[in-house]
């Protein structure tokens, strides 16, 4: 059973230009975060208008990051995400791709702690009442 959340793209001020769109929709594939009837996915946490994990707007924010990174790597640069060179495109795709399991990682291993303490501390409670 999936969960719904609302939709992060509904805050979204601007919309994608093209290449943003490109990229968002190629590392959406990567990450198989496609609706069920698309693409069968093992995605348990939806997006409530379109059935995707991450919005639009984080694919965005994890992409930008990786060109941050690719800066800051000798030979420095200053690329943004309109400029840099397409020879750099799976590089700056694969790098996104690790950004957004990180943060995923991160929010599933928050949420199992989270469970973790809630049912540790139901234990210590019951054998209090004991």
């Amino acid at each position: 059973m999936a969960t719904i959340l609302d939709s992060l793209n509904d805050f979204q001020d601007q919309p994608l230009t093209d290449r943003e769109r490109e990229y968002v929709h190629t590392l959406r594939v990567m990450l198989k975060d496609l609706p069920d009837d698309v693409f069968r996915s093992l995605n348990t946490l939806v997006e409530e208008q379109r059935g995707e994990r991450w919005s639009d707007m984080q694919l965005l924010v994890y992409l930008n990051n990786a060109i941050a990174d690719l800066n800051v790597e000798p030979p420095h640069t200053v690329y943004t995400f309109e400029d840099f060179p397409v020879q750099m495109k799976m590089c700056v795709l694969n790098g996104a791709l690790i950004f957004a399991l990180i943060a995923e990682g991160i929010f599933q291993q928050g949420c199992f702690i989270v469970f973790k303490i809630y049912f540790l501390l139901k234990k210590l409670i019951s054998l209090c009442i004991i």
